[in-house]
């Protein structure tokens, strides 16, 4: 994680946690989603190319990447809880023996699907991607959408099933974190195998 500091209009200085999605020497890439009551969002809404932004870090995350670690992967996200998974994608995009990765995307609506088309690309590139959406308020019905909340159902669908060299990875909301980590366990995932992470 990286900490971004701001100062609000009354002078109190606030801190949030931000998980880059591309880093380099020097740099790194954060996603911001602006949210009416987000102090520091909005803050950084409103800052132009060239202003200096206060940072912190880098913290060490729950999951720590290892290349050839796992050949299949499970990621649960909900919101902005994708974050955390878009670099870990990439990276795995580009290892040699090429892990197989489902990725349970829930949102709200389409709207609020965040990088639609990197994700559309990255499904449309590689076999071994696939990407399921689970919207509970859908503007437009499609078979390509499933409608409601995430459920056994779905897991047991798109999931690798329990057992060795594979791996959970659930971020989103607290709530969303505690639906999901029961869900796992009646299914047979032990602690090992599943990681919730902080978004």
């Amino acid at each position: 994680h990286i900490k971004i500091a701001a100062t609000t209009e009354d002078g109190e200085r606030i801190c949030r946690s931000y998980t880059p999605i591309a880093t380099g020497p020097g740099w790194f890439d954060v996603m911001v989603k602006v949210y009416p009551e987000g102090q520091v969002s909005q803050y950084i809404h409103t800052m132009d190319v060239g202003d200096i932004l206060q940072c912190k870090g880098p913290y060490l995350g729950e999951f720590e990447y290892e290349p050839n670690q796992y050949t299949r992967y499970g990621l649960l996200a909900a919101g902005t809880g994708i974050t955390p998974f878009v670099g870990l994608i990439t990276t795995l995009l580009q290892e040699i023996t090429v892990p197989q990765v489902e990725l349970i995307f829930c949102n709200k609506s389409e709207k609020d699907i965040l990088m639609p088309r990197e994700l559309a690309d990255w499904t449309a590139e590689h076999k071994s991607f696939a990407v399921h959406h689970i919207l509970s308020e859908p503007e437009c019905p499609s078979e390509l959408v499933m409608r409601g909340h995430i459920n056994k159902t779905q897991l047991l669908g798109y999931l690798p099933k329990p057992g060795e060299k594979m791996k959970v990875l659930v971020c989103g909301p607290p709530g969303f974190i505690k639906h999901c980590i029961p869900l796992l366990e009646e299914l047979g995932y032990t602690e090992e195998m599943y990681t919730a992470l902080q978004g």
